[in-house]
């Protein structure tokens, strides 16, 4: 061997160790910025959150203000501080408060380090006010849906709910248990059913013990597609009240607000040319006493045909716009009906200060329409009594609307068959509801006892309705939920 060639290959094999232990070095080095800018980030991303939980506290103490308690634009910039009481960042929130007739709020919040500006995470999310239209079916009372009835959408009521049509959401109470007034019996689960369970078809037609205490509340997917819960928190009806007031005072504004009429009350048409045709109502059809439900308190005032007389039994008044907050009021029964194409109303009926004895109903009695299915198009319906659908309604009909019956029920009256008007119109072929009803007292367009009403009833909700309710819509409750979170 020649002197120095192992010298040589020490060089050359050291050459080799020190450029990959160089190399390896540099790597650790890289992995270990590459790990402490994520950490970074993370840390920007958990200041960004701290933000968005900022401001939701400060909204439920004040749901009300969007500029952060100073009165003024923003953004609004907060410090963040550490456990050590270190400030280690900051974060920035850009918030959008609700558009007239939507109850969203918008919230952006930026986090940002003070170890390194550069690096920085937003977040936005989008809440919005508990409201009524959250669900398809809400009610004061108790809810019965047959077995000719589908309901795409949440049910919850603040008393009793009984099943025996089909569910696609989920059905709550804000009871335990309660007394099905439809059989004699023990108390039954406040959300229950009496179809049979699988393999078995049919119903039950008295109390079913496997739905009632100390039986444990069963699953039933067959009936309750997405479940059912039981003493959930009760929703306020008695607060609607305000929202008539607020609508009224915005009617009389925008010179939509119409006193009592004199006579039966007003008609609506809705035009697809934003438009609405008003008429005044003179007289009612005579329906005959023999058409009134036995079971009905002798001279109940709410008891009627509620159907305009066909001829001479309106005055036309005018053709109007519709207002620019899309909210009217009328002090006075409102019969409404037509098509809407690329609006929003509210329409609103009742008196104030409220008085039981003048409360004011809204009667739908042919189809009520949207052009647009995407939230476009949005109805609302404020009666301070009843929804009702009168005798002589479409046998077909369509309502697209959310409906509200603060102290009332929506529904269609159970007509008896002692009379020749009651034989024809007594019975209806189907309706089909799109939006929601909210319902204070009873909800019923079907009688399975005497097979009166609508023989099929379909009632889908209006998801739109959730991110935009119709203009003034009532809320169930002033706390924000989260409508939607993403990182931008």
């Amino acid at each position: 061997m020649k002197k120095g060639s192992l010298l040589l290959g020490v060089i050359v094999f050291s050459s080799v160790a020190i450029t990959a232990m160089t190399a390896l070095v540099g790597w650790a080095i890289s992995l270990q910025r590459l790990n402490h800018h994520i950490a970074l980030s993370e840390q920007a991303l958990q200041i960004a959150e701290a933000g968005i939980e900022y401001y939701r506290w400060h909204l439920s103490h004040d749901p009300d203000d969007f500029q952060d308690g100073t009165g003024v634009a923003g953004p609004y910039i907060h410090d963040y501080y550490d456990f050590f009481d270190l400030k280690v960042g900051e974060f920035s929130l850009d918030i959008t408060p609700p558009g007239e007739g939507s109850g969203l709020v918008i919230i952006e919040s930026t986090g940002t380090l003070v170890e390194d500006s550069t690096i920085s995470r937003t977040i936005r999310i989008t809440l919005s006010e508990e409201s009524l239209v959250q669900w398809a079916i809400v009610s004061n009372s108790n809810i019965y849906i047959p077995e000719n009835t589908t309901v795409s959408g949440a049910i919850h009521s603040n008393q009793g709910v009984r099943i025996d049509g089909t569910i696609y959401n989920i059905v709550t109470s804000a009871m335990v248990d309660y007394d099905d007034p439809l059989h004699t019996g023990d108390n039954e689960h406040a959300v229950h059913t009496h179809v049979k369970p699988p393999p078995l078809t049919g119903t039950y037609a008295n109390f079913v013990p496997a739905e009632a205490p100390p039986s444990s509340i069963a699953t039933r997917s067959d009936v309750f597609a997405a479940g059912r819960e039981v003493g959930v928190a009760a929703i306020d009806f008695v607060g609607i009240t305000q929202d008539l007031a607020e609508i009224k005072t915005a009617a009389q504004a925008s010179g939509n607000y119409y006193p009592a009429s004199g006579y039966q009350g007003y008609h609506v048409v809705l035009n697809t040319d934003g438009t609405y045709d008003l008429y005044t109502v003179l007289l009612q059809q005579n329906i005959g006493g023999g058409c009134a439900d036995p079971d009905a308190p002798p001279n109940d005032p709410d008891w009627g045909g509620w159907t305009i007389k066909l001829s001479g039994g309106e005055s036309y008044i005018g053709n109007y716009s519709f207002p620019a907050d899309g909210k009217l009021f009328f002090e006075d029964h409102v019969w409404v009906d037509g098509t809407i194409d690329g609006d929003r109303i509210t329409i609103a009926a009742g008196i104030l200060p409220d008085s039981e004895p003048n409360r004011k109903h809204i009667i739908i009695n042919h189809d009520l329409k949207y052009t647009n299915y995407d939230g476009t198009d949005a109805i609302g319906l404020i009666a301070q009594d009843d929804i009702l659908i009168g005798l002589v309604s479409d046998d077909t009909m369509e309502i697209d609307a959310a409906m509200v019956a603060q102290n009332g029920g929506v529904s269609r009256m159970h007509y008896n068959n002692g009379s020749t008007a009651c034989s024809t119109y007594r019975q209806r072929a189907s309706l089909e509801v799109y939006g929601m009803i909210a319902s204070n007292e009873n909800y019923a367009f079907y009688y399975p006892a005497t097979s009166g009403g609508y023989q099929v009833v379909e009632v889908n909700y209006d998801a739109n309705l959730l991110m935009d309710p119709p203009p003034g819509f009532p809320e169930a409750s002033s706390e924000y939920q989260v409508v939607s979170w993403e990182e931008i």
